[in-house]
């Protein structure tokens, strides 16, 4: 019957890569150094070398491609050579004076092309003749991501519209974090299975591009195809994404999200995960470990703080190490994460075998696509730092049908998001179908849970809130030691991943040109200019300048991703139909 295919038995070639033993997928842009699956999205930094010269994302191609890699060399002398100068090079290569130097910057730049990890292609191919069609949507909802969220909103809207697209991210199936959470993988195919016979599209590999006046663009990574969408109104449901932490060594690979973490075992099978460190924070934690557990994963959790009674209540139950107030975190390893040297405040100290190390100190709002918006932003570290300012019911902006679902992304339980989006549709329904029989104040049915059990967070929404309806934005910080940020040595933490910007070049961009603001930070550094967009280093970056400069976290701002967010090809716009 139709909608009722099964998930694809396909998997990313990265998987199939950890398999045999290939954990190195890429290399360091300046220091070659060995580089793993961090994240197993579409914006992942890791990138393999095809036998054409061509670089491609091992998350988002199939296993079928094994045999067309590369071989991966290991690293050797000029890895380590390079990185034992990284006190001199700085940021962007010419920050000390030595690289001002005209002849010694175009020597350097030989070397650097030498070793870079993405060599230019061959442009000797024939040019193409066909090109990919675009495909064209007319529709009166459209919702970006599908997830718990983006799902349940399109089963609440289909009762009244079957007009209605959803675009994901994911190649590899549906349902975001929920579906890697035992109870929930057959609960979410059933649902999709649901609308699929509805006639709801639901289209995978599709990320979302960018706003024009007449239209809303996206694109198909798989087929290279762009998407023409024309929507009455659009719902972002993209959720949240782990921000890595800060800690000696914290780009080695086997250092990757919880939710990772949870793809390789419980979505890909990978069995070679027997014991490792989960750096506590937000989000289910406690479904996470169930699962986890079930796989006869050995967890020890650690926390930067003291960890919530929540997670204090379910560790002890289920008799799970766990060590509070951790100051310093360090891997003494070079090709891949080992052993793990753990201190906390209270004396006790740790030196861990481990086979892994998972994040999720913070779970911050997936906020590319709205930032495309400009919209107002509030900081509240109880939401996950830099919001997109919108009141109870999602709205950002008083005179558009743009909503943002998922309740700012990942802090609550699914169970509760499931229940908001189901709400929050019925409002979004009645105003685009222009009902009068709908009570905004229905919301507080879902936010009776929050108000019981999560009362920091239920108050957090309610100043955000407040703050909608008088136009205004606020900053709020409740952590004396941010999550993400350990002691350790400041030219061994990389912020950001994709350009290689260590903490010193945050540290010296500020005491040495002045620079505190995150756009000349962006534009002086790279920082957030790779693939990702931001993603991983944006806020960590914010977190360091406001703890060297004294500056609010609203003076700092952030950077606004450009359209296109991921990387699109000339051959799909060539076959754009006028």
């Amino acid at each position: 019957m139709d909608g009722d295919e099964p998930e694809p038995q396909s998997r990313p070639l990265s998987v199939k890569l950890l398999e045999d033993g290939i954990y190195i997928l890429s290399k360091s842009f300046k220091f070659k150094r060995p580089r793993g699956v961090r994240n197993l999205a579409w914006w992942g930094s890791e990138r393999i070398e095809l036998k054409n010269g061509y670089n491609i994302n091992p998350n988002i191609v199939d296993e079928k491609l094994i045999n067309e890699i590369v071989k991966i060399k290991k690293l050797g002398l000029s890895s380590k050579l390079i990185w034992s100068f990284r006190d001199s090079l700085g940021a962007g290569f010419y920050h000390k004076k030595i690289f001002r130097n005209k002849l010694v910057w175009s020597l350097f730049t030989k070397m650097i092309n030498k070793f870079l990890p993405y060599p230019y292609p061959d442009m000797s191919q024939s040019p193409n003749t066909t090109y990919p069609l675009q495909i064209n949507i007319d529709s009166k909802f459209l919702i970006i991501g599908g997830g718990i969220s983006g799902l349940k909103i399109a089963d609440e809207l289909s009762k009244e519209t079957r007009s209605i697209v959803i675009l994901e991210g994911e190649k590899y199936g549906v349902g975001g974090y929920a579906s890697l959470l035992n109870g929930w993988p057959k609960k979410i195919q059933t649902l999709y299975n649901k609308l699929r016979r509805k006639g709801i599209k639901v289209i995978n590999a599709a990320v979302f591009q960018g706003f024009l006046e007449d239209a809303y663009i996206a694109y198909k990574y798989d087929t290279e195809q762009t998407i023409k969408i024309d929507a009455d109104a659009i719902i972002i449901a993209t959720g949240g994404y782990e921000i890595p932490p800060l800690f000696e060594n914290n780009d080695l690979p086997f250092i990757f999200s919880l939710t990772t973490l949870l793809k390789l075992i419980n979505k890909y099978g990978y069995t070679r995960l027997r014991k490792g460190v989960i750096i506590g924070g937000m989000g289910d934690l406690d479904k996470a470990l169930d699962t986890l557990i079930e796989k006869g994963v050995n967890i020890t959790v650690i926390y930067r703080n003291q960890a919530p009674q929540k997670d204090r209540e379910y560790l002890d139950k289920h008799g799970i190490n766990y060590v509070e107030e951790v100051e310093k975190i360090r891997t003494s390893d070079t090709l891949r994460v080992k052993k793990l040297l753990i201190h906390s405040s209270r004396g006790e100290k740790l030196n861990l075998d481990v086979d892994f190390v998972a994040y999720t100190p913070i779970v911050s709002p997936d906020k590319e696509v709205v930032a495309q918006l400009n919209p107002k932003y509030v900081f509240d570290t109880r939401l996950g730092g830099y919001i997109p300012l919108h009141n109870l019911s999602g709205e950002i902006f008083r005179d558009k049908n743009i909503y943002l679902s998922g309740i700012s992304g990942g802090y609550f339980p699914i169970d509760t998001i499931e229940k908001y989006a189901a709400i929050q549709a019925r409002y979004i329904i009645s105003k685009a179908l222009n009902y009068e029989n709908y009570d905004i104040y229905d919301f507080a049915d879902a936010f009776n849970e929050i108000k019981s059990r999560y009362k920091e967070l239920y108050q957090a929404y309610v100043m955000m809130d407040a703050a909608y309806q008088d136009s205004k934005v606020y900053e709020y910080i409740d952590w004396e030691n941010p999550p993400t940020l350990f002691e350790g040595d400041a030219s061994s933490i990389f912020v950001c991943h994709d350009m290689d910007v260590l903490y010193k070049d945050i540290v010296r961009s500020y005491k040495e040109l002045g620079m505190w603001r995150m756009e000349h930070i962006k534009r002086y550094t790279g920082l957030g200019t790779g693939v990702c967009q931001g993603r991983d280093c944006q806020l960590n970056a914010a977190i360091i300048l406001n703890r060297i400069s004294g500056k609010k976290f609203l003076e700092i701002g952030i950077f606004r991703s450009r359209y296109p967010v991921m990387p699109q090809t000339l051959e799909s716009l060539a076959g754009v139909e006028e």
